[in-house]
């Protein structure tokens, strides 16, 4: 079975398709609608250290840095990396927050077993965790990021 790439422009992967016939006269012809071309896989190894020319399959080296775009024939990074490594933190820190407020909750519950004063440390915890999304507005990057402790 025949397997078709579509590639944009910059000469990148953009799909890839199998069980499906593409017709011969749009192999290799740069499709006005999405500025796309399908080509044969036949020759096609690895989208992440090739791109397409134009007229052949072209070796890169991978990208050195995060959020970068192949163009023009080099890599490049996005302007915007820095709001984009931001953005993907703040969803990553929202998800992992969310599921511990979850976990948490029977503690602020009235028929919690706990004593006032644990109810007390629970609740300082989950408005720490309420306020992370303030307080590490400006991390790019989650390396070195703990959680709140909860508390014992």
């Amino acid at each position: 079975m025949t397997i078709f790439i579509k590639v944009n422009t910059n000469g990148e992967v953009i799909t890839q398709m199998e069980g499906i016939e593409i017709e011969s006269e749009r192999l290799g012809v740069v499709d006005p609608d999405d500025n796309c071309t399908w080509l044969s896989a036949e020759y096609f190894k690895d989208a992440q250290t090739e791109w397409w020319n134009g007229t052949s399959w072209q070796t890169r080296a991978l990208a050195t840095l995060p959020y970068c775009s192949w163009q023009d024939g080099a890599w490049v990074q996005s302007p915007n990396h820095v709001a984009i490594a931001k953005g993907a933190v703040q969803k990553k820190l929202r998800s992992a927050r969310t599921q511990l407020l979850w976990d948490s909750d029977w503690t602020q519950m009235p028929d919690s077993p706990l004593t006032d004063a644990k109810k007390s440390e629970w609740s300082t915890y989950r408005q720490e965790l309420r306020d992370l999304p303030g307080t590490e507005a400006d991390r790019t990057d989650m390396a070195d990021f703990e959680m709140p402790t909860k508390p014992t």
